[in-house]
């Protein structure tokens, strides 16, 4: 039968055409994405389960990085702990040494200031470690464990400050020993300082109120804190409207206050403290021929000499005119007073034996006579002596040397002897006799070698420096600002001593030298350099108030989260330390019983230490152990998921080939199917 109105072949071709297309182009979508499921329809029960399996997949991956980051920090935990093992064992040497029987109370004092440095270490490295800005043994619920005693407020930082040079203008406005520098504290009204200057006058800085402080970490200038100043200077001094001196300090006023002190608990620890001052004036002098001319160094002889501030402010004030001069680039104000003795020498008594068993044997008082202006006489007595030696080899008798380095980092000997040797007598006793000849009266029978004896580390073979002191001394009392005193300063003989062969050979090389760079022909002429006097400003000592500071301790932590799923965390859980918790708030080595309390307590402390770096290592590999269980199962879950999700190339290129096939027969039989109606225009002719 043929019809006009439908052509069933064509529709049935276009049909099945239109369903192989949309197969073809499925199966080219695939091929293009790589996936065998592009939508939900395409299998609605395997994307349901590959999203599943890749949302672990992604997880397990995070929780690589997360592991790798919870070992960084562990490691950096472990590391720290490492330096503190280092110290610890450090801690038990020096306690260990300070333990033994042959150590003075000073060697244990020197001891036990690294112990406590070390602690103070110790504290920092457990309060300040921290890994991506968190606190490693910060406790997470801090436990209040009790109180300790600590300072209120401790003064840091003001030791050894220069105030600057002294002038004539200043002089009398600087402390004066007998006050210092006091530094006042209110609750009310802040910190200040006061004190009374050379010239007996009061002297005050401005009051810095309490929220300055706290807002410049407790630190000010004096300089800062006078109503008037020189800014444009540097001066330590200035004038005000009257004329008068103002002083004008640089020289900063630091302390350090406890978290939890309040305003009253600094009061009571720093009102009234003292800050140290002295005053130097430096001088230099040369030996002199009576018609004025320089001795050589020929006999290896120097000298020096030390002035009291207090000396030269008198002279300044009663010398009219012709006293110590402040800023005078050369100074003449203490000059030879020549003796009788021919009018030739300030040398009054001076060393007159010729042989080293007269010399010895000698008595004769050793002194020097001075005239200073404005003060008078002044005279110069032997008070000690001190031999440098040379040598560098191993100490044998450390009950004698210590050691000391020069300008030039050199590493020396030295030893000290302090009695009264104000003869030339003394002096050879002391350089070349025994022990037990210059501790008469002391019930000694030491027969060690003097300074210079045979076998005394090889002396006589390395040569050195004999350093005789002498005290300088008024003949009357002088007066200096509120205050009376006779004694000047002191006044240093250097004597070089050449490496010599034998013990005698030496003996007589410094007898000699002596006898003949001081004898009756000899003067001392002192000068002095502008810029030589100064001033400082020592350390401040706070008054002991303690409060009781809370100690908290605690668990410290933090939780891996090392699975896929809320509950599949590791936590890593370990305990605060601090030197308290480890037992070592009161260790030193002070005496020797605390030093051997303390190598116990330093025991103590390294198994806690050991204990925590153990924990943090059996976490480490239980992290590192989930990180390859994490890794294992992404691989197999990843497999899985890509064999429900990921398309199968092979198979789908052969469906793409059939169905292209079947496309092109189907694009045939409807052009056919079409062509087939032309049979009716047959019929019509």
């Amino acid at each position: 039968m043929l019809f006009v109105q439908h052509n069933l072949l064509a529709e049935n071709a276009n049909r099945q055409l239109n369903v192989s297309s949309r197969r073809n182009a499925k199966t080219t979508e695939k091929l293009s994405s790589g996936y065998r499921i592009n939508r939900a329809a395409d299998d609605a029960a395997g994307l349901s389960i590959s999203e599943k399996m890749r949302r672990q997949v992604r997880g397990l991956h995070q929780t690589v990085d997360n592991i790798t980051e919870g070992v960084g920090y562990v490691q950096t935990a472990e590391g720290a702990l490492n330096e503190v093992h280092d110290m610890l064992q450090r801690m038990n040497e020096l306690s260990v040494k300070a333990a033994n029987g042959t150590n003075t109370e000073e060697d244990r004092a020197y001891i036990d200031s690294e112990v406590q440095a070390l602690k103070d270490e110790m504290d920092r490295i457990f309060r300040t470690t921290t890994f991506n800005d968190k606190k490693i043994w910060e406790a997470g619920d801090r436990k209040l464990l009790g109180y300790y005693k600590r300072q209120a407020a401790n003064f840091v930082g003001t030791g050894g400050y220069i105030a600057g040079s002294v002038t004539n203008a200043n002089c009398g406005v600087l402390a004066s020993n007998s006050s210092d520098y006091i530094i006042k504290a209110d609750a009310a009204d802040g910190v200040w300082v006061e004190w009374t200057g050379w010239d007996g006058e009061p002297y005050a800085t401005e009051k810095v109120g309490w929220d300055e402080l706290k807002a410049n970490n407790y630190r000010f200038e004096m300089s800062d804190y006078f109503g008037d100043k020189d800014p444009a200077t540097n001066k330590l001094y200035t004038t005000d409207a009257k004329g008068d001196i103002v002083p004008q300090f640089k020289h900063a006023v630091a302390f350090s206050v406890n978290d939890v002190a309040t305003i009253d608990d600094i009061v009571k620890c720093i009102n009234n403290t003292r800050m140290y001052s002295s005053s130097s004036v430096g001088m230099s002098s040369s030996f002199q021929n009576p018609d004025g001319t320089q001795k050589n160094d020929l006999y290896g002889i120097s000298s020096s000499a030390s002035l009291n501030y207090w000396a030269a402010y008198a002279s300044y004030v009663h010398g009219n005119g012709k006293g110590h001069d402040f800023d005078a680039k050369d100074d003449t104000f203490l000059e030879p007073n020549l003796t009788a003795n021919n009018g030739s020498s300030n040398l009054t008594k001076f060393p007159a034996a010729t042989t080293v068993d007269a010399a010895i044997k000698s008595t004769e008082d050793w002194t020097f006579s001075f005239k200073m202006e404005g003060i008078g006489v002044v005279t110069g007595s032997l008070s000690d002596i001190e031999y440098h030696s040379s040598d560098r080899s191993a100490d044998d008798e450390d009950i004698w040397w210590y050691k000391w380095w020069d300008s030039n980092h050199h590493e020396y000997t030295s030893t000290k002897y302090h009695y009264p040797a104000e003869n030339l007598g003394g002096v050879m006793s002391a350089l070349t006799g025994t022990k037990d000849e210059y501790n008469k009266g002391n019930g000694s029978t030491d027969s060690t070698p003097g300074l210079l004896g045979e076998k005394e580390h090889g002396a006589t073979d390395s040569g050195g420096v004999i350093e005789l002191s002498f005290s300088l001394t008024a003949q009357n009392e002088f007066t200096y600002g509120t205050s009376k005193s006779n004694s000047v300063g002191s006044f240093n003989i250097y004597i070089h001593v050449d490496p010599r062969d034998s013990r005698e050979n030496t003996q007589e090389a410094i007898l000699k030298n002596i006898t003949q760079a001081l004898n009756a022909n000899t003067i001392f002429d002192f000068e002095r350099d502008a810029g030589n006097d100064s001033h400082y400003i020592g350390t401040a000592s706070a008054h002991t108030h303690s409060i009781d500071v809370p100690f908290y301790g605690g668990i410290c932590g933090f939780y891996v989260q090392a699975g896929t799923e809320g509950g599949q965390h590791i936590s890593v859980q370990y305990e605060s330390l601090s030197s308290i918790v480890l037992g070592l708030e009161h260790t030193n080595t002070l005496t020797q019983e605390s030093s051997r309390n303390a190598i116990d307590e330093i025991k103590g402390a390294l198994q806690m230490v050991s204990e925590q770096r153990s924990t943090f290592g059996a976490y480490q590999n239980r992290i590192e152990h989930a990180s390859n269980i994490n890794a294992n199962v992404e691989e197999n879950t990843q497999a899985a998921e890509s064999r429900i999700r990921d398309a199968d190339i092979a198979d789908l290129m052969m469906e793409y080939s059939v169905n292209n096939i079947i496309m092109q027969a189907g694009t045939s039989m409807l052009t056919q199917a079409n062509q087939s109606t032309q049979s009716i225009l047959e019929l019509l002719q």
